[in-house]
């Protein structure tokens, strides 16, 4: 079977496609929610803690043994106050280079749909972990 081409255009102007045997007549399209990665950016606090100690405690006792880079890992931070601050500055600097990237203000396709009820099914999980989503209609090339 021949593949179809379906283009959806969003309110920057860019085309979305996809070729495929199936047939569509929807796209979600979202802005991804600089606003909620900030926040994530302090979700893992509890694991960057544990992860510290679980590679200090290896390389105290000697069992690196199926760990790569254990020591590397122990020796980044001098303590497990630091590991947690340091890790989030990480996630920080990633969600604020991502925003002088422009990522936010590009709009990202959540997915392609056959039928009305099933986009706004998507688009209601869609907006539950963006800044903005909306439908598209597909049109066949």
């Amino acid at each position: 079977m021949p593949k179809t081409v379906f283009t959806a255009t969003d309110a920057a102007g860019f085309v979305h496609i996809r070729k495929t045997e199936r047939s569509y007549s929807h796209t979600v399209v979202y802005l991804p929610s600089y606003d909620r990665d900030m926040a994530h950016a302090d979700r893992n606090i509890k694991e960057d803690g544990s992860n510290w100690r679980f590679y200090a405690d290896r390389v105290a006792t000697g069992a690196t043994r199926f760990l790569t880079n254990a020591e590397e890992r122990a020796a980044e931070y001098a303590s497990e106050a630091q590991a947690i601050a340091g890790e989030r500055a990480k996630r920080v600097a990633f969600v604020r280079k991502r925003e002088a990237d422009g990522y936010y203000d590009k709009w990202q396709n959540a997915g392609w749909c056959g039928r009305p009820d099933l986009a706004a099914k998507l688009l209601a999980d869609t907006q539950k972990w963006t800044a903005r989503a909306v439908i598209l209609p597909a049109t066949a090339k």
